[in-house]
């Protein structure tokens, strides 16, 4: 729809349909892997963020892999990534298996890593590219907004106000994670 933007973020929980039966989703991987495939074979650029959950009970290392390598392979910019807590009186409380805090902690470290790196490579992907942003705050000339990827931009633009749409081309990513792109006002 010409009114949304080629963003979504859409919950994945686990890449293993065996940890997701255990957490009684109702999709497969085959099935949330069909509609990322839909969606990027008409917009190929457009950016996915998503939430993990790690060291669910049962959840073994091999459940793991399988994760690590969806969260590489859709290329998801952004994880919240959970790591799975007790909750007593719940189903999953009882369930055989619980994963240690430490491999929680570990497996939730990896995630984050891998998110990163996709992050950094998507943006590097969208250099060069036009970019419609909703400015949020221009303190000091500098205005800051989300481009319609979901993208953190600064403009150097000081007649920039909060609320405005400005055109930029993205010219460079900062090493600062929360912004990320510089784009040059381009309209």
């Amino acid at each position: 729809h010409p009114r949304m933007t080629p963003h979504l973020h859409l919950c994945l929980q686990s890449g293993s349909d065996r940890v997701l039966r255990r957490m009684r989703r109702m999709y497969t991987l085959d099935r949330y892997m069909a509609m990322i495939n839909d969606i990027r074979g008409r917009i190929p650029d457009f950016n996915f963020t998503t939430d993990i959950i790690v060291g669910f009970p049962g959840e073994t290392e091999e459940d793991f892999n399988q994760t690590q390598s969806v969260v590489r392979n859709v290329g998801f910019t952004h994880v919240h990534t959970f790591k799975y807590s007790v909750r007593e009186g719940t189903r999953a409380a009882r369930l055989d298996a619980q994963v240690s805090d430490e491999t929680k902690a570990e497996r939730s470290r990896e995630i984050r890593a891998i998110s990163e790196a996709n992050k950094r490579k998507y943006y590097g992907e969208m250099l060069g590219k036009p970019q419609r942003v909703l400015v949020e705050r221009n303190p000091d000339g500098e205005a800051y907004g989300l481009g319609e990827h979901y993208i953190p931009i600064k403009i150097f633009d000081s007649s920039l106000k909060e609320n405005d749409f400005a055109h930029v081309i993205l010219e460079g990513v900062e090493d600062d994670p929360k912004l990320l792109c510089l784009g040059r006002r381009c309209s």
